[in-house]
């Protein structure tokens, strides 16, 4: 059955495939990530992380500025692979792109004073010349995303990361400072363009079709502000820690940082790509979105949660393996930020039905109401907490932000909220086996750092394994392209 599934022309079958496609390339480009985070670790002193994660931050925050979902707009538009559309989104694009290039050149020095640090300015002009090669790249790439055509995008995307990790290793090899990252970004985002014109081709012309545009305009009005008040949410730690911590506490924190996003950063690439089309192709039936929603929810938590809590109780080691010992002292904000980043990923199909549906305004009312209660409480939380105050801020913040959410979602697809908290359940039964498995490991067993990372992998994939023999009816359900059935059994 799960091969014809796989076979199969219909949506799930494509999605499937499709989902192979994007798992394979981003586990290599993710791993070697990882790979390179490991060997920069011992390599770069922390505070030129520090100064790495400003940067990174800095350049996010013009890109945000503006961004209005344009890509978006190509997937969920029923016309978005038609070229005239594609043509108007591009020069969109590259007109935003440059613009956002000059007006950072500029600003950098301010951003420079802010941090006090002279040295930003010359960093920050340098990556900023990726928002540059973000305009030109090819809008081909998300019309192939629109048809679950993923094999080509798959190139493109992690194509490109994985040169920028090789070229950022390559450098450190003679350059020991910020510039290795600096460089390998930019040379991403260049590869990038380059490779989504070959792959991914569109012919640019002019005038552009007063129609396109139109659209474009339609949808991007409801994108308005969602981008920068998302990116504020993401990065208020790295900005905040930047400002009342040193630049080696903060490199401490964002390498912890990127280790307990690993699992979002993989989702984003493999299903976020996924979700939006599908549900876009849904949005006329809202009893098999809600179900899809239910699904997807479901295999999150119930894979998420377990890891999460083996990261979390064997945190110290795994962070002494990965980057070193002095950094274990961030033990507690990472296993804060791996729960937090779990949840997070739950957001993630929530926010895709939003603009499945084409109301992404909806979606900025929880955007709005998670940064405002990021920014009232994560400058005292930095100032007398430290790493773990932000993360627990973080966490904290969007439980209270999602309750907003969920309570919208309800409108939309007329999905109750205790049915969709339901979803927890399988979850958190399997998380409870792996922290009470990994506590006992931890107080009773004395080993070397190396073999309690090897025990969490263990207790993981052990937990994995008894969710699914208790949760195959489910499983089974979910892979069956036949099943027209709402209703999700518990297990």
């Amino acid at each position: 059955m799960y091969k014809k599934t796989f076979l199969s022309k219909g949506l799930l079958g494509r999605s499937l495939r499709g989902g192979a496609a994007l798992a394979m390339g981003t586990i290599l480009e993710r791993l070697a990530r990882f790979v390179r985070n490991m060997i920069l670790a011992r390599i770069l002193a922390p505070d030129q992380f520090g100064i790495s994660a400003i940067v990174i931050a800095c350049s996010a925050f013009f890109e945000a500025v503006t961004d209005v979902g344009t890509g978006q707009s190509i997937i969920q538009n029923k016309a978005g692979d038609n070229k005239e559309y594609l043509n108007s989104v591009w020069w969109f694009n590259v007109a935003r792109g440059t613009a956002l290039f000059t007006a950072g050149f500029f600003a950098a020095p301010l951003f420079a004073w802010f941090y006090k640090d002279p040295n930003l300015t010359a960093y920050l002009r340098v990556a900023f010349l990726t928002m540059f090669w973000n305009g030109l790249t090819s809008t081909g790439m998300y019309a192939k995303q629109r048809d679950l055509k993923f094999g080509t995008t798959v190139w493109v995307t992690q194509g490109s990361g994985l040169i920028g990790t090789i070229v950022t290793l390559c450098l450190a090899i003679f350059v020991k400072n910020v510039w290795v990252l600096v460089i390998g970004v930019v040379c991403e985002g260049m590869f990038r363009c380059i490779l989504s014109f070959i792959l991914c081709p569109i012919k640019p012309h002019l005038p552009i079709d007063k129609a396109a545009s139109k659209d474009l305009s339609r949808f991007s009005r409801g994108m308005a502000g969602l981008p920068i008040f998302t990116f504020l949410v993401l990065q208020a730690d790295v900005f905040v820690l930047g400002r009342v911590s040193s630049k080696e506490v903060l490199g401490m924190y964002f390498l912890a940082l990127s280790l307990a996003n690993m699992p979002v950063m993989i989702f984003n690439k493999i299903a976020n790509p996924l979700l939006l089309p599908v549900f876009a192709r849904l949005q006329n039936d809202l009893q098999k979105l809600s179900s899809y929603l239910m699904k997807v929810t479901r295999l999150i938590l119930m894979f998420g949660l377990p890891m999460a809590t083996c990261m979390a109780v064997f945190a110290s080691p795994i962070l002494t393996v990965v980057f070193g010992a002095k950094y274990a002292v961030m033990a507690l904000p990472f296993s804060i930020l791996c729960y937090y980043f779990i949840f997070f990923m739950t957001g993630a199909p929530l926010a895709s039905i939003y603009l499945a549906v084409g109301q992404p305004a909806l979606h900025r009312s929880f955007t709005i109401l998670r940064l405002a209660l990021v920014g009232s409480l994560i400058y005292p939380a930095a100032l007398f907490l430290g790493p773990a105050g932000v993360a627990s801020c973080l966490l904290l913040c969007f439980s209270l932000a999602t309750i907003l959410q969920i309570y919208n979602m309800g409108k939309i697809i007329h999905l109750p909220p205790g049915k969709y908290l339901g979803s927890i359940k399988s979850g958190a039964f399997s998380a409870s086996i792996a922290l009470v498995l990994g506590l006992l490991f931890k107080n009773f067993v004395n080993v070397p750092p190396i073999a309690s990372v090897g025990a969490s992998v263990f207790i993981c994939l052990l937990v994995w394994t008894i969710s699914i023999l208790m949760n195959r009816a489910n499983l089974r359900t979910a892979l069956n392209p036949e099943s027209n059935n709402s209703s999700i059994k518990e297990p």
